[in-house]
């Protein structure tokens, strides 16, 4: 399993609850990381376990997984982003749907909502989500880190404001090494060497 959740004994009083900020802490440090980051979801990803894939980028599952956020069936609110990321990743209904009811669904429905980018045969996740970062790791590491940085921001921005920072990102990769590059290598119509300035 990609994780089943908390353990009752790890919310208990006096023991668990001071751990839970850090595992919040830790899941939005995932976040923040400036590369993409993969998550490789087999099996079960429920409430903490779910609320760690959706702080990564690209998430790809095996076709028998399952997702859920059932914290309310246990009287409490996903603590580590799972209020305000699912809504993000799956839009407002379906993540209210989710989170109020506790459903837990297929890895089909969760590709059907946006919730996975890929759903495989299980014996395939490993080369799938390898497949995924070489893809990735294949383009302009300045390049890539901005796109990242572009989408995660301006969707909290209204649009003519992304748009424009958009923009600001593209002016600042203009005077890389990288993207000087990326155009010489399509000229030459050859594969770009990128070293990350």
């Amino acid at each position: 399993d990609f994780g089943v959740g908390w353990s009752a004994s790890a919310l208990d009083e006096p023991v668990g609850i001071p751990g839970v900020p850090h595992v919040a802490a830790g899941i939005d440090a995932v976040a923040a990381i400036p590369q993409p980051v993969i998550a490789a979801i087999r099996g079960r990803a429920h409430s903490v376990a779910l609320e760690l894939a959706l702080a990564c980028d690209v998430r790809v599952t095996d076709e028998d997984a399952t997702f859920a956020m059932g914290d309310t069936s246990l009287g409490r609110v996903p603590l580590a982003g799972g209020t305000q990321r699912l809504p993000r990743a799956i839009g407002r209904a379906q993540a209210l749907r989710l989170v109020l009811l506790g459903e837990e669904i297929d890895a089909a429905e969760a590709l059907r909502l946006g919730l996975v980018s890929r759903a495989v045969r299980a014996d395939e996740l490993d080369a799938a989500a390898m497949a995924i970062a070489d893809a990735i790791a294949s383009r302009g590491p300045i390049a890539t880190r901005l796109a990242k940085e572009a989408v995660h921001r301006g969707v909290e921005m209204p649009l003519d404001q992304a748009l424009r920072y958009e923009l600001d990102l593209t002016v600042l990769l203009q005077s890389t090494a990288d993207r000087a590059e990326g155009v010489r290598a399509f000229a030459e119509k050859r594969p770009p060497r990128f070293i990350g300035r």
